[in-house]
């Protein structure tokens, strides 16, 4: 069954390994002054700068601490459930798999991780109960406009608020 499989992959040891890195960026972005930097540069990088934050700075950190969540995921990958490194690894689709989880989730990390697991039940559920992979893209799809729909109908309102002096 599934908890066979979990515990013969070793995929124990990479959802732990998962859960120590939320909880530890969950803690950078909320906690520290790091974080803030880094959420003031994503919010209003112009407002950042005047109030003293370098933001080239800051979004070259953002992009370290990125890089450094994809190659450990990479490697969690690798060691501890494939065993093997994809010989077209660029076409596994990942990338656009984590854009996805990564809007699912929001801007928090353990909405992310929900993400994840969603969007990987998703996958591994069509694909154990035999649906056309073709099927889950398409659910998967009408869930990102869904949440790219309600999330423009959000800036639209706070727009009409504001030109009409609301709050």
């Amino acid at each position: 069954g599934i908890r066979g499989d979990v515990e013969s992959r070793g995929l124990g040891d990479v959802y732990k390994r998962q859960l120590i890195c939320v909880v530890v960026i969950y803690y950078i972005i909320n906690r520290t002054t790091l974080g803030f930097k880094l959420k003031a540069v994503g919010f209003n990088r112009s407002a950042a700068e005047y109030a003293g934050i370098n933001a080239n700075g800051s979004v070259l950190t953002a992009l370290s601490i990125s890089g450094m969540l994809a190659s450990l995921a990479g490697a969690l990958q690798v060691m501890g459930v494939t065993y093997k490194v994809s010989q077209f690894a660029g076409q596994e689709g990942y990338g656009f798999q984590g854009i996805t989880v990564a809007l699912i989730g929001g801007t928090n990390p353990f909405g992310v991780l929900l993400g994840a697991e969603f969007f990987g039940a998703m996958k591994f559920g069509g694909t154990r109960f035999d649906a056309p992979s073709e099927i889950v893209d398409i659910i998967m799809g009408c869930i990102v406009l869904c949440i790219a729909i309600s999330s423009l109908l959000r800036m639209m309102i706070s727009s009409n608020k504001k030109n009409k002096g609301g709050v």
